[in-house]
């Protein structure tokens, strides 16, 4: 069976659910870097005359081979992988994805975000992906003739 074309990337941001979990023990020692990187059932803000809403089966048939914990985005700052073990995906109880990035004191990109979340500066996780041709539906909201959902 031929794999459907998939469409340009997409990016989308998660507010809110960022932290650093800390070893056990007085020294508060980082752990992990936690959080959502997908929410299901919940209606995005405007995304400039649409708003979005993930089906929590939109993860069934997603290829999650190779998932890289990644800093804006940016290919340079690899803070994880699923496939060395340095990120940990799960998923959530509404459908959702969560992912655990090991800390590496060693890793100058781990020690530089790290500060950000603590001071707060980070407020939230993004993520990358790619739907397949026809893998979307969209559905004109009630009472704004202008914004789908």
């Amino acid at each position: 069976m031929k794999k459907p074309a998939l469409t340009t990337r997409e990016v989308r941001f998660v507010a809110g659910n960022v932290a650093v979990e800390y070893r056990a023990g007085a020294d508060k020692t980082p752990a992990a870097f936690t959080g959502d990187a997908i929410v299901c059932g919940s209606r995005s803000r405007n995304l400039g005359g649409f708003y979005e809403v993930i089906d929590p089966s939109a993860l069934n048939e997603a290829d999650m081979s190779d998932v890289v914990g990644l800093f804006n985005h940016n290919n340079d700052i690899l803070l994880g992988r699923n496939t060395s073990a340095t990120l940990t995906l799960s998923r959530t109880a509404g459908g959702g994805l969560a992912y655990r990035i090991a800390y590496d004191a060693l890793d100058p990109d781990h020690v530089r975000v790290m500060r950000k979340i603590e001071r707060g500066d980070v407020v939230g996780s993004s993520f990358a992906f790619r739907v397949p041709e026809g893998g979307d539906t969209w559905v004109k909201e009630e009472g704004d003739p202008d914004c789908y959902l």
